[in-house]
């Protein structure tokens, strides 16, 4: 496992021990914490509720000033590098998982080799490294909110696409976790990597003023970053059609629940055209192409 090699080279015990508990992780609802329905519901309605107070209060308290403050905007740039650098962390520990499951089947058969990390009728990704960096990337949803307060105080303005996109993937992520639809590794993995892309364009819009900041470098990387963002999702729709097969047509025992897949069809469904109609406005000939991808 890739994490495993990188904690291998930290000559202390905690390194061990975090391996230790990657490893061994089991994600019950009644063991791990924010797993409660309660935690998804409460923090989704105090999300729809800053939407309308937070401008409320920048608009009548405020008069429209922007929060400036230097530890804030300190922050903000924490928060993108650090969020750039946890997805690339997730991307390496669903990958190198996925390699080992695949690599213990037996022989050269590669159906069998695609089932064990769609299907996963062993269970073999029930335990250890998937369920935890699915863990992970959950808990990510509740830090991103972040993002939305961010743009609020700043004054800048939120879409439909933004605000709906970090609330159900929250929502989402939860459900199929409690369904144990350990399949959702690979949909994850493609939302992470583009994160690690996106929030260190994210980072670098905020170095106004330093060598790296290239305003016409970054007017031609936006494009691309919702280009990815929406192949990834024709991807998440496309990937987990393989659960089905391998449990409907090849008649294998696999883990998870249909129901979850169902969800995940609406929701990234939703979001493929969300993106693909934010694309054509902002990107295509005769579109404004200013909109700024954190609007998304």
């Amino acid at each position: 496992m890739i994490i495993d090699r990188i904690l291998s080279l930290i000559p202390h015990p905690v390194a061990s021990q975090i391996s230790d508990t990657i490893n061994s992780h089991e994600t019950h609802p009644d063991l791990v914490p924010f797993l409660s329905w309660h935690y998804p519901a409460v923090f989704s309605v105090l999300y729809v509720a800053s939407l309308y107070l937070l401008p409320l209060y920048m608009k009548h308290v405020r008069k429209n000033e922007p929060i400036r403050s230097t530890l804030l905007d300190s922050f903000i740039k924490f928060h993108n590098l650090f969020l750039s650098g946890l997805s690339l962390l997730m991307v390496l520990g669903f990958a190198g998982e996925a390699f080992n499951v695949m690599s213990e089947v037996k022989g050269d058969n590669l159906s069998e080799m695609i089932s064990s990390v769609t299907c996963d009728a062993r269970d073999r990704m029930g335990r250890g490294a998937i369920p935890f960096w699915l863990y992970v990337f959950y808990l990510s949803k509740y830090y991103e909110l972040l993002d939305t307060v961010f743009l609020m105080v700043k004054c800048k303005p939120l879409t439909f696409l933004h605000t709906f996109h970090h609330v159900s993937t929250l929502c989402l992520c939860w459900y199929v976790i409690l369904q144990k639809s350990q399949l959702m590794w690979f949909p994850s993995m493609l939302n992470a990597g583009v994160h690690v892309i996106m929030y260190y364009y994210f980072y670098v819009c905020t170095l106004k003023g330093s060598s790296i900041f290239t305003p016409g470098c970054l007017n031609v990387v936006k494009p691309w970053i919702t280009r990815m963002q929406i192949l990834q999702f024709v991807a998440d729709l496309l990937v987990p059609k393989l659960w089905l097969y391998f449990k409907y047509v090849e008649g294998h025992q696999c883990t998870g629940d249909y129901h979850a897949y169902l969800l995940v069809d609406v929701i990234v469904g939703s979001f493929l055209l969300l993106f693909l109609n934010f694309y054509f406005k902002s990107y295509s000939k005769g579109g404004k192409g200013k909109k700024d991808v954190k609007g998304e």
